[in-house]
């Protein structure tokens, strides 16, 4: 019974990371291309030459953006039992990265062309470290106020 659970915990934790990266997907594919605040830092910024605070303020837009989709699914890893469980986080994790990162293992080239800027690593820096920040907010949250209900429950 043990392992079915657990085994059914891994699926969804699976099936999070696949939604967790089609949802992100579908924000920065769709949604944030045409985005007024993309539109306005590009007028503000980087028209005007201050490249580097252009991509400060882009990468901590973006970085925001993951970590507001990050928290559902986070929530969602967080549930399953044993509650708290890191190997959920990292089940999901490495399927949004491979799901992600996929089409550079077929083509080495790619890769090897992308792993020459640095803007490659500071996008697989935030989708690497987002959903783990989310994961662990949630969890000392959930577990500050286990103890905050401890605390209040009058001994017998």
């Amino acid at each position: 019974m043990i392992m079915r659970r657990t085994s059914t915990a891994f699926l969804i934790s699976v099936g999070c990371g696949t939604a967790y990266i089609y949802v992100l997907s579908e924000i920065f594919g769709r949604l944030l291309v045409p985005n007024p605040i993309n539109q306005w830092l590009i007028e503000k910024l980087a028209r005007t030459g201050h490249e580097t605070e252009y991509r400060l303020a882009i990468y901590t837009h973006d970085f925001l953006i993951y970590l507001i989709i990050a928290f559902p699914v986070a929530f969602a890893l967080s549930r399953l039992p044993p509650k708290y469980s890191w190997k959920y986080l990292f089940a999901a994790l490495g399927t949004s990265l491979a799901l992600q990162y996929w089409p550079l293992v077929w083509e080495p080239s790619r890769l090897l062309s992308l792993a020459e800027h640095w803007q490659f690593y500071v996008g697989l820096a935030m989708s690497t470290f987002a959903l783990p920040i989310a994961y662990a907010a949630i969890s000392m949250l959930g577990k500050t106020e286990g103890i905050a209900a401890a605390e209040v429950t009058p001994s017998a």
